[in-house]
């Protein structure tokens, strides 16, 4: 069985690879000076959290980014710009 949603998981992956499905960027993303200690915080705690429970928080960020890549194409389809 688990050989089965490994192969699922490279057909899924594989498919996204080719898509025109657009992803998030971080080189887009600005940070104002006010909120630079705020990001300096959040980003010690992932990495202590990387540390700690290592396949929790990898799953975690996993399913943040599945989030905002569906979040991305549904705001593509209501704009009418579907990929």
């Amino acid at each position: 069985m688990p050989a089965v949603l490994v192969a699922l998981w490279m057909v899924g992956i594989g498919v996204l690879m080719i898509s025109r499905v657009r992803t998030p960027s971080l080189k887009r993303i600005t940070i104002a000076a006010d909120y630079a200690r705020y990001a300096l915080v959040a980003s010690v705690m992932v990495v202590a959290a990387l540390l700690t429970y290592p396949w929790f928080t990898l799953l975690a960020l996993s399913l943040i980014y599945l989030a905002a890549i569906l979040g991305l194409f549904l705001r593509a389809v209501r704009e009418g710009i579907s990929s």
